[in-house]
């Protein structure tokens, strides 16, 4: 990597509340030197119920701590179908011979083949991605199958990227 400062985005893919670390992290590495330039810009799930209400509430978190961000996307689409050819791919691209390419596609899987769509649509330009890991049930998703999600996440990201999984513990005084 080179030690240039960077101009742009840091893009930050809130999906589910993880205690606050998707959006500390960023906030931190945004202080750095590297990306002193880019600015955050956080992209949430568009709320079925109310419209505009996930980018209020993300807003008014973020002017609570004093992280200052360019602007919050509510991104639509998350739930729908992804394009056959993604399905396709992603069938294609499975690790070796561990899972039928025949077998169906589960909703979760199809929603993890989706989000990385709109992950290159949203980020392709991006400095650096940051994005809610996935949270896997060792039960129900195999290893393969889970690292396979990650994949098609971030298959053809010119983007540096940054999987963050937090565990539900508060990094940020937010309930205090």
């Amino acid at each position: 990597m080179d030690e240039q400062h960077k101009t742009g985005h840091i893009d930050v893919w809130w999906l589910y509340d993880d205690g606050g670390l998707t959006i500390l992290l960023p906030y931190l590495l945004s202080r750095n030197k590297k990306y002193k330039g880019c600015s955050l810009r956080v992209l949430t799930p568009a709320s079925d119920k109310k419209l505009k209400s996930n980018q209020v509430r993300m807003a008014s978190l973020l002017k609570k701590f004093r992280i200052t961000f360019s602007g919050i996307v509510e991104v639509v689409g998350m739930n729908s179908k992804p394009s056959s050819e993604s399905i396709q791919k992603f069938k294609q691209c499975r690790m070796k011979n561990e899972l039928s390419v025949d077998e169906p596609i589960d909703k979760k899987t199809l929603r993890q083949i989706r989000l990385g769509e709109l992950v290159r649509q949203y980020s392709g330009e991006s400095k650096l991605t940051v994005i809610t890991m996935p949270v896997p049930r060792k039960s129900v998703v195999p290893n393969v199958l889970y690292m396979s999600w990650l994949e098609t996440i971030s298959a053809d990201l010119d983007s540096e990227l940054l999987f963050v999984r937090g565990n539900q513990t508060s990094v940020l005084t937010f309930y205090s």
